[in-house]
């Protein structure tokens, strides 16, 4: 990950929460334990055109985990690419990281009217 002039990000634990280092500027990732959600690159919708959904983290180290099924994100398939909604679907979606554990699981429904 870069900054805005193109140079690397410096990640490092300080006192159990990550910081990203920007300049002089520091940034934490949460508070209180607690890891921010995973980003998805489409809203909830209702329509009838498949798509490609991306999940995505601030955190780049993050582990994401996701389901299409509506179950446990937290014990789902490894995020390695665009997911195609080509029907309903129910996609649930967590970020993972040792040092903070779970984010908080994130759900977005993608309805295709003919298929209810």
């Amino acid at each position: 990950m870069l900054d805005a002039a193109g140079e690397p990000l410096e990640f490092r634990q300080v006192a159990g929460r990550l910081l990203v280092e920007l300049g002089e500027e520091l940034r934490a990732f949460g508070g209180r334990g607690e890891y921010p959600p995973v980003v998805f690159s489409h809203p909830r919708s209702v329509g009838d055109t498949s798509f490609s959904l991306a999940l995505s983290h601030p955190d780049p180290a993050a582990t994401l985990l996701f389901t299409t099924d509506g179950s446990d994100p937290s014990t789902g398939s490894a995020y390695t690419g665009p997911i195609p909604i080509v029907e309903t679907t129910i996609v649930r979606a967590t970020a993972r990281k040792a040092a903070f554990g779970d984010a908080p699981p994130q759900t977005h429904s993608y309805i295709f009217p003919l298929d209810v």
